[in-house]
């Protein structure tokens, strides 16, 4: 069952908010809490408390949560996203203010669809945070408390609950619409799940085969059921067009429904649709854009009074496209102009047309904006031997639409700033070799600039460094120490100077004097712990490799004895009370390294011990016929092998039946 809950205190302090409610869901990553943020620059962040039923609050942040410090904060994280914030508090600009957040936040189905179902913009209206150790079946309160310095100042507190899963509603039919080059979908859910908040929104999935692979279509933290995209409140329906696909072809779709805590339902059945040409009644025509400095311009044709044309962007380091241009209806050649445009990452457009039931997509343009900076610096930039004198280096391309090429430095130290051009003219491919001649240094440093058709160059690039091979071998470690306990070998060994060293090589025989030994593992560091499961004596030896594949001279070898592990004890199952006394029953066990078993009884008041009995492996039971069984006892349960080494023991717990 779905638990929503909130509750209010009065606050030692006055602080923004006067009533900060305490939200809490559940579901199978643990019990998520989602509060109104206090936006205060003397707010260093906040911590949060959890109480289990009958027992003291413990502290379950180990370190300070920080959070943003103000809504224009918030809102930068938040990024486009925010329009959607603006949407449903009805605004049209200007910044959200405080007691607009207020407001938001005691509307419980405003609260839920953008808090929980878009998760980016719970930084704008509320902060959050998962306790993933909460185990089920036990209740749980939550308090969250403001800090300014070292003193906790306000506080909000959640109400017991008892955390348990949700379940999601399976969905029901989808409805599939085929057209030129795409299909569309759209699902009415059950308006009972909706009033019960088990569905918000669905993510749709696709494949070429009806077996799958099913790959998801729509983007995290789609638009909540209950609100369209201009803030009004419109008829709870799902719906996604996939576009740019193949007329002709099977594509296979299912789909899940999602819950305000983003828990997913159980796949729908699958479906299938074959996009085919010549289905559309209309078309877009003419399409196309010209961009003047940082302006880009449109037009096309309506051909159609009736249909209502609209405009969608996506800058291509974001993963949604927004509406810029809400609907023209106008018939002949049009023109719109987008204002917005600006220097940067390309922008990808697209035309969406609607005419009675009948919705057509024009291709996508992708425009960018010319501008009188100069070019962003190389990033990712990276150099790597591809032969002992031919170096690689290569990096990330610029998207630049006046970018002219690049330029390639080598330099000796990374603290100078002057290097030698290893390019001619103007290398425009994002990967450069660099062949040297009989180089008298191991190491170079490369670096690389951009430079734009106004000859303007960027900032130089982060180095690259690269080693040049070595014949040389590495000097030899020095074995410190073996020691085997608890079924495992643990080894010490010295580091060693060299600057190219890349891992120990770390090896085991049986004997001295043996040429075939075993690699137990490959570390960078100084010491390991493995697990060791053969008996008698083993040896363990140390080497260093370098980067470029010498292998130093072995260690001394060290020796051990590896004795096997002693036996684990069987559980103790039950101690009951007898005419006189009290009987002790265990499992019966089978391993081989048992020898002998001691029961011993512990009074656990006066930490008083009595061995009460031993024997062999075979016995599974006995009767302590001097125990009170009026009182409270402890049995342990202990295990011998064959040269009387003691092994792992059992224990129980007896207590007096209540009379």
């Amino acid at each position: 069952m779905k638990i929503w809950i909130s509750y209010i205190l009065t606050f030692m302090t006055i602080s923004v908010a006067a009533q900060d409610p305490l939200y809490v869901h559940m579901n199978e990553d643990g019990i998520h809490l989602r509060w109104q943020g206090k936006y205060d620059a003397r707010n260093d962040g906040y911590k949060v408390y959890r109480q289990q039923e009958g027992a003291l609050w413990e502290l379950i942040t180990p370190e300070l949560l920080e959070l943003p410090k103000s809504t224009e904060e918030a809102r930068n994280r938040s990024g486009r996203k925010s329009e959607l914030l603006y949407a449903l508090l009805g605004k049209t600009g200007g910044p959200i203010t405080p007691s607009e957040l207020e407001e938001a936040a005691t509307d419980s189905r405003l609260f839920e669809s953008t808090c929980i179902a878009n998760t980016e913009l719970s930084w704008m209206l509320c902060e959050r945070f998962t306790d993933k150790t909460a185990q089920q079946g036990v209740g749980y309160a939550y308090k969250v408390v403001w800090v300014d310095g070292n003193k906790e100042t306000d506080w909000v507190e959640s109400k017991m609950a008892t955390y348990s899963v949700q379940r999601v509603p399976s969905p029901g039919e989808v409805n599939m619409v085929e057209g030129d080059g795409q299909i569309s979908l759209d699902l009415e859910p059950n308006p009972k799940d909706l009033k019960a908040g088990d569905a918000i929104t669905w993510n749709v999935y696709r494949s070429s085969s009806p077996n799958g692979p099913f790959e998801k279509l729509n983007y995290e933290n789609s638009l909540p059921l209950s609100v369209s995209q201009n803030g009004a409140s419109a008829q709870p329906k799902l719906a996604h067009l996939d576009r740019f696909l193949t007329n002709g072809e099977t594509y296979y779709y299912r789909v899940k429904l999602v819950n305000v805590a983003g828990v997913e339902s159980d796949f729908s059945r699958v479906y299938q649709a074959v996009p085919k040409a010549g289905t559309s009644v209309f078309a877009i025509k003419g399409f196309k854009a010209e961009v003047l400095a940082s302006t880009a311009i449109f037009n096309w044709e309506i051909t159609r009074a009736n249909a209502l044309y609209e405009i969608y962007a996506k800058p291509a380091n974001r993963d949604e496209y927004r509406r810029v241009q809400r609907g023209i209806t106008a018939l002949g050649a049009m023109r719109w102009i987008d204002i917005d445009f600006q220097p940067g990452p390309s922008v990808e457009y697209f035309m969406k047309a609607t005419l009675d039931n009948s919705t057509v997509f024009s291709d996508t343009l992708t425009l960018m904006a010319q501008d009188n900076l100069p070019p962003k610096t190389p990033v990712n930039v990276e150099a790597r031997l591809i032969d002992s004198l031919v170096v690689e280096i290569s990096w990330e391309t610029l998207n630049e639409s006046d970018l002219l090429g690049y330029e390639i430095e080598r330099l000796t130290e990374n603290t100078s700033r002057a290097g030698l051009k290893i390019n001619s003219g103007y290398f425009q491919e994002n990967r450069f070799l660099d062949t040297l001649d009989s180089p008298t240094n191991r190491v170079f440093y490369y670096w690389v600039f951009a430079l734009d058709k106004s000859y303007q160059s960027s900032k130089g690039s982060d180095l690259a460094r690269v080693v040049l091979p070595d014949s040389r071998p590495p000097q030899t470690p020095q074995f410190w120490n073996l020691k085997y306990r608890n079924d495992s070998l643990y080894m010490r060994w010295s580091a060693v100077p060299d600057s190219d060293f890349n891992s120990f090589l770390v090896y085991s025989i049986r004997s001295e004097g043996e040429t075939q030994a075993n690699l137990i593992t490959e570390s960078k560091q100084t010491e390991w712990k493995i697990a060791y499961s053969d008996t008698g004596r083993v040896g363990v030896f140390v080497q260093a490799s370098d980067t470029s594949g010498n292998v130093s001279s072995p260690s001394d070898t060290l020796f051990v004895r590896v004795k096997p592990a002693p036996p684990r004890a069987p559980d103790i199952v039950s101690v009951q009370k007898e005419d006189k006394g009290l009987k002790i029953d265990w499992e019966q066990s089978d391993s081989n390294h048992i020898h002998r078993l001691l029961l011993a009884r512990i009074d656990p008041v006066s930490g008083k011990r009595l061995d009460v009995w031993q024997g062999g492996p075979e016995v599974g039971s006995f009767s302590d016929l001097y125990a009170d069984p009026d009182k409270s006892w402890r049995y342990e349960l202990y295990t011998y092998d064959k040269e009387w080494i003691e092994g792992e023991s059992s224990y129980f717990l007896y207590e007096p039946p209540e009379k």
